[in-house]
C-alpha cells in the first residue's frame, strides 16, 4: 500500500483496515491482539516504524525489539500487564506518544504489592508530549517530570497519595489527570503556572484546598468531585477567584449550600453539583449567563429560583434523582434549553395548564417519575413537536 502522508496512515490503523501500512518512508504496525510475532527483526525495517500498536497482547514487558524503532512516534501498549518501562527507553529519542493504561482487572488493587514503575529516562525524551499511565498502579513519579516537554499527562486510577509541587512548577504540563488516586491534599505553595489548563482531582482524598490553587491562572477546567472536604463551602469560595474556568465538577462534596460568590465564575459553560445536599438554589446562579450544561442530579431540590431565566445559553439540565412533586415551570424560561432531565424523582405526579410552554425543549426525560400512563400520554400530546421520554 503506497501512501504518502502520515496522518492519513494513522487515519488507515485507526480504522482497521490493515494491519501493517507502508510507504516509502513510514510503516504503522497495528498488532492489536495479534502478538509480537509480526514484530520486524531487521534493524532497517525497524527503523521505518513511527506507529506501534501492541495493545492487548499479554505483555509483561515491553518488547526489546521496540527499542530499536528509533523513528517511532507513537506507542500504544494498553491492555497488557507491564509494570516497569526501564531505563532503555531512552533509545525511543522520537517518541512523542506513548500510551500504557493496563486493564482494571489486571491492575494489582492491594497496596502490598509491589508498586509499577517508571524510568526518568521517559521523561528525559526531546519530543516526548503525551503520557497515559492510567491504570498502572504507580505510587509516584519520576522527579524529573517538571523538567519534561510532556504537554498532556494521564494519571488516574494509580496509587499516588500526594501530588508532586514539581508537576505544577514546569512550563509546558497543560493536561493533568491525577483523579481516583489516594490524594489527601495538594502542596500548600502551588507556584504560579500559566500553562496548566486542565486539573482533574476527582475521586481522591483530599479534605481541604491550599489557597495558592489561585496560582493556576489558566486553568479551564477543574475536576474536585467525590473529594472529602471538610467545609466544602469554604474551599468553593478559594477557587471563586479563578474566574476563567470553563469547566467545573463540584459533585459529590458534601455541599449544603452553593455559594452566591459563585456568581463571579462568567466564564463557567458547564456546572457539576450533582450528588451533594442542597435543597434549594441561590438567585445568584442567573448571574452565569454563559452556562451551558447544568447538573443538580442527586440533591434534594424541590423548585428552581426564578432567575434560571437568565440563564441564557443553557441548553441541558440534569434535574434526576431529586424530590420535585411539580414540573418546574421556570425551565420554560429558558430559551435556550433544549434537554431537561427528570427522571427518577418519584414524587413528580403534576404539571400545569402551563406545560405546553415547555414546546420548545427538545427532549424531555420523565422515566421513574409519579405519572400515570393518561398524564403521560396527555403531555406528549401537548408537545408533539418534543421528545417525552417515560
Amino acid at each position: 500500500m503506497r501512501l504518502t502522508r502520515l496522518p492519513l496512515l494513522a487515519l488507515l490503523c485507526l480504522m482497521g483496515t490493515s494491519m501493517c501500512a507502508y510507504s516509502q518512508q513510514f510503516t504503522i504496525l497495528d498488532l492489536h491482539q495479534k502478538g509480537t510475532s509480526h514484530l520486524p527483526a531487521d534493524p532497517l525495517a525497524c527503523r521505518q516504524v513511527v506507529m506501534l500498536d501492541l495493545s492487548d497482547d499479554q505483555l509483561t514487558e515491553i518488547p526489546p525489539s521496540v527499542y530499536q524503532m528509533t523513528n517511532l512516534r507513537k506507542l500504544i501498549l494498553r491492555g497488557n500487564k507491564i509494570q516497569h518501562i526501564p531505563d532503555e527507553i531512552r533509545a525511543l529519542t522520537s517518541l512523542e506518544e506513548i500510551y500504557v493504561s493496563q486493564p482494571f482487572a489486571a491492575l494489582p488493587m492491594d497496596t502490598t504489592t509491589e508498586a509499577a514503575t517508571v524510568s526518568p529516562e521517559l521523561f528525559r525524551l526531546p519530543h516526548l508530549r503525551v503520557v497515559d499511565l492510567s491504570y498502572y498502579g504507580l505510587s509516584e513519579l519520576p522527579r524529573n517530570v517538571a523538567q519534561s516537554r510532556v504537554q498532556e499527562l494521564y494519571l488516574s486510577h494509580n496509587r499516588m497519595t500526594e501530588v508532586p509541587a514539581e508537576l505544577f512548577a514546569g512550563g509546558k504540563l497543560q493536561v493533568l489527570d491525577l483523579s481516583d488516586n489516594l490524594i489527601d491534599g495538594l502542596p500548600a505553595n502551588i507556584p504560579a503556572n500559566t500553562a496548566l489548563q486542565i486539573l482533574k482531582l476527582n475521586g481522591n482524598l483530599i479534605t481541604e484546598l491550599p489557597q495558592s490553587i489561585t496560582a493556576l491562572s489558566e486553568l479551564r477546567e477543574l475536576a474536585l468531585g467525590s473529594n472529602m472536604f471538610v467545609h466544602a463551602a469554604v474551599d468553593v469560595k478559594r477557587i471563586i477567584p479563578m474566574t476563567h474556568i470553563a469547566r467545573l465538577d463540584l459533585s459529590g462534596a458534601d455541599m449544603t449550600e452553593v455559594p452566591e460568590e459563585l456568581a463571579q465564575m462568567k466564564s463557567l459553560r458547564d456546572l457539576n453539583l450533582s450528588d451533594n445536599k442542597l435543597t434549594h438554589l441561590p438567585e445568584c446562579l442567573g448571574c452565569l449567563t454563559q452556562l451551558e450544561r447544568l447538573s443538580l442530579s442527586g440533591n434534594q431540590l424541590t423548585s428552581l429560583p426564578a432567575s434560571v431565566a437568565g440563564l441564557v445559553a443553557l441548553a441541558k439540565i440534569d434535574l434526576s434523582h431529586n424530590s420535585f412533586k411539580a414540573i418546574p415551570m421556570e425551565l420554560a424560561t429558558i430559551s435556550s434549553l433544549r434537554l431537561a432531565n427528570l427522571s427518577h424523582n418519584p414524587e413528580l405526579a403534576t404539571y400545569s395548564d402551563d406545560f405546553k410552554a415547555l414546546a420548545a425543549v427538545k427532549m424531555i426525560n420523565l422515566k421513574h417519575t409519579g405519572f400515570n400512563s393518561f398524564q403521560l400520554e396527555h403531555m406528549n400530546d401537548i408537545l408533539a413537536d418534543s421528545e417525552l421520554v417515560y
